[in-house]
């Protein structure tokens, strides 16, 4: 997670409050860490220059999201951020942020890899 997204984030993360600054802070870094992946895979696939472009659009779209959810977060006032989230909204980004804490990359032999692990990402 780049420096200026880390140093905006007000609200700790703890799963037993289950706030909508806490969804919010996890999205932030899920997409983070969603777009890394994405660059990953260009280099990855670099020498497929449809493959390598593909991804890196990817990546481009994940930073957007970023920007995106930071954007909404930082318009929240602390009442709204501190105000319990719905059980099933913490539930998928937390699915989310445990997925994307293995070593995906390390998985990815050849294209079908690269697609399935993408298509579960943004299936979730």
């Amino acid at each position: 997670m780049s420096q200026q997204v880390k140093r905006s984030l007000k609200v700790t993360v703890s799963e037993d409050k289950k706030t909508i600054g806490e969804i919010f802070s996890i999205a932030i870094e899920n997409e983070c860490k969603v777009a890394d992946f994405y660059t990953s895979l260009t280099k990855l696939f670099i020498n497929i220059l449809e493959v390598s472009a593909f991804y890196a659009g990817m990546a481009e779209d994940e930073k957007l999201h970023t920007k995106t959810l930071q954007g909404i977060y930082n318009s929240l006032d602390q009442k709204q951020l501190n105000s319990l989230s719905e059980e099933h909204l913490f539930k998928s980004v937390i699915t989310l942020r445990d997925f994307l804490n293995k070593n995906l990359i390390n998985s990815v032999k050849n294209l079908d890899d690269a697609y399935e692990i993408a298509h579960q990402i943004e299936s979730s």
